[in-house]
């Protein structure tokens, strides 16, 4: 009884916060707001139509910067660079000298973090690959194939 009891308090209470936090202004306490200038260089591992969602994503924000792509499919890599250059920002340097080039992108000084969204078998070897380079990795699926 003393568990539910304390998960019912929790989920309560939680539920709260997040009403809170929600119709706070900006949406979080200032304290976690980042006020500086900073800004993250992203490599996204695969521009198809899902990366292009997150690279949209990034584009968006004044504090990230898209400074390199890789892709096998050239026309992914087309409509990425248009997207890049009509958000208003520089071209990246492009990886599309095949399967395995995403290991030169991930040598670039300049980039921060990858985001990889590459079909899911190719998942796990890329983010090994990438926090092996001291790259900050974002993967949707889970790091395990089977």
């Amino acid at each position: 009884m003393k568990k539910q009891r304390n998960r019912r308090e929790f989920l309560q209470t939680s539920g709260i916060a997040g009403v809170g936090l929600a119709t706070m202004p900006q949406g979080l306490p200032a304290y976690l707001i980042r006020k500086d200038d900073r800004q993250l260089n992203l490599g996204i591992i695969g521009t198809g139509e899902r990366g292009r969602s997150l690279m949209s994503l990034a584009l968006r924000r004044k504090d990230c910067s898209v400074k390199a792509i890789c892709d096998i499919d050239q026309r992914a890599i087309d409509t990425s660079k248009k997207m890049i250059a009509d958000a208003g920002f520089a071209a990246p340097k492009v990886f599309s000298g095949g399967e395995e080039d995403y290991l030169n992108l991930l040598q670039e000084e300049n980039i921060d973090a990858v985001i990889i969204a590459t079909p899911w078998l190719w998942h796990v070897p890329m983010a090994v690959n990438a926090m092996k380079a001291g790259k900050y990795t974002a993967v949707e699926v889970a790091g395990a194939t089977d």
